[in-house]
């Protein structure tokens, strides 16, 4: 299948919903808001529908070998991240954003949406600077593939 084909059948799949995009973005709007977490669904959802291409709920810092402390206790809010395409004036972009949270989600009204303009990141490959070579006792070194030299 070729990829004009493919993307004939995404537009078709979802008429009148930017789905897919093939120019690299350059600028994106991040816009943040502290919520209940009874209402992170359903902002999650309002944000998509006006155009996000991507959402992020609630960072929290997690060590892949370290197992969560069930004792630890969670707040009644979430911070949501979503990003938009860097167009138009942020402005406009949080005043629509504001109306439909506040016509689509109960208390959402007082809700303070905060932005920065961020530029693109190469995802990609962005992961890889948090994992390092790292010795296993006397004669096991664990090295990623992406890192040169040899291990001290």
């Amino acid at each position: 299948m070729s990829r004009n084909f493919i993307e004939i059948l995404l537009f078709i799949a979802f008429p009148g919903a930017i789905c897919y995009t093939s120019e690299m973005i350059e600028n994106w709007y991040e816009i943040s808001c502290v919520i209940p977490v009874a209402s992170t669904d359903v902002v999650c959802e309002v944000m998509v529908g006006m155009g996000s291409t991507g959402v992020i709920v609630d960072e929290r810092k997690l060590d892949t070998f370290v197992v969560p402390d069930p004792e630890e206790v969670y707040t009644d809010n979430y911070t949501i991240k979503a990003f938009f395409p860097a167009q138009g004036a942020p402005a406009d972009l949080v005043q629509k954003l504001q109306a439909r949270l506040g016509a689509e989600v109960a208390g959402m009204d007082s809700v303070q949406l905060l932005w920065r303009e961020i530029g693109a990141q190469d995802w990609a490959e962005g992961w890889k600077q948090y994992f390092s070579a790292f010795q296993i006792g006397n004669s096991l070194v664990v090295k990623p593939s992406w890192e040169e030299g040899a291990f001290p």
